[in-house]
């Protein structure tokens, strides 16, 4: 499961908030994942899937973006934020897995190893919304990311241990946060840490993230304020 919120009309406020992907039982054709969209107004489904809805990202003036395994393979797919029928927009044999929207609506960021030569680990690849043939940024390695408001930086893991049960690791494999300027092509190491540094997220010129950092040594929510 997961959430995201929204201020869609800039006033400080979230009105839309929040997407939801659950994950229904195993079925004939593999588990289910359905999208539910809270605004204001109250809740209502966005998907009903017969296969993996596993991510899903909502672009406040865009159609919902989400992953989806109908062929063998995670694709990403466009679906209404009112519901209806998905579009396909990637067609790669690897696994692609959705990252984030670009700021302006005109393309949607995504991980896969369709070029890295193996499956363990992925790069990052830009595509309109409607599909067509992506383009690759410039960063060798990236398996999540947010964009900032600009679309000139990208906060991003090289690596990541999402999906292992690593509590407290602190080993050459815990990933960093970095963040890419597309603007001149260069890399920085933001948090530099032995910990866990997972999942960035942009608001206006602050970064959040997760972190095992902390005496504690459990997930939780820190940031890092560039102003």
């Amino acid at each position: 499961t997961g959430a995201a919120f929204f201020d869609v009309d800039g006033d400080g406020f979230t009105d839309r908030v929040v997407i939801h992907l659950t994950e229904g039982a195993s079925g004939d054709h593999g588990p289910s994942g359905d999208g539910l969209i809270v605004t204001t107004g109250g809740p209502g489904r966005l998907t009903h899937v017969d296969g993996d809805g596993i991510y899903g990202i909502i672009e406040a003036r865009h159609p919902h973006q989400g992953d989806g395994n109908y062929d063998g393979n995670l694709d990403v797919y466009v679906v209404p934020t009112l519901g209806g029928i998905p579009t396909r927009v990637t067609n790669h044999g690897m696994n692609d897995r959705l990252v984030d929207w670009y700021p302006d609506g005109n393309a949607v960021l995504y991980a896969a190893s369709m070029f890295s030569g193996r499956q363990r680990f992925n790069q990052f690849f830009r595509v309109a919304p409607t599909g067509g043939l992506p383009a690759q940024l410039p960063i060798p390695f990236g398996e999540f990311a947010a964009i900032s408001a600009d679309g000139k930086r990208v906060a991003y893991t090289p690596q990541s241990q999402a999906f292992r049960t690593w509590k407290r690791y602190r080993g050459g494999w815990a990933p960093d946060i970095w963040v890419f300027d597309l603007t001149n092509n260069t890399a920085q190491n933001l948090t530099n840490d032995p910990s866990n540094d997972e999942f960035p997220m942009w608001h206006r010129n602050k970064l959040y993230f997760l972190s095992h950092r902390g005496p504690e040594n459990r997930f939780n929510i820190w940031s890092y304020d560039f102003d």
